[in-house]
């Protein structure tokens, strides 16, 4: 897994599972989110069945 860079080794301390995101890629990806839900909310509430519509009203307000 060391050549796939999933995993770390450090010297007097072993293997340790490599970290994925540093803060600048999490900032990145929380950006890339608040553009895409927000769309993507809206495109399933224009595709869903009334069933699911009573649903989701009946999560949201509590």
């Amino acid at each position: 897994m060391s050549p796939k860079g999933l995993v770390v080794r450090r010297p007097n301390a072993g293997h340790l599972v490599a970290p994925l995101l540093d803060r600048a890629g999490l900032d990145d990806l929380y950006d890339i989110r608040l553009l895409l839900e927000p769309a993507a909310a809206e495109r399933a509430a224009r595709h869903a069945t009334a069933a699911e519509l009573t649903g989701m009203r009946r999560r949201s307000n509590g």
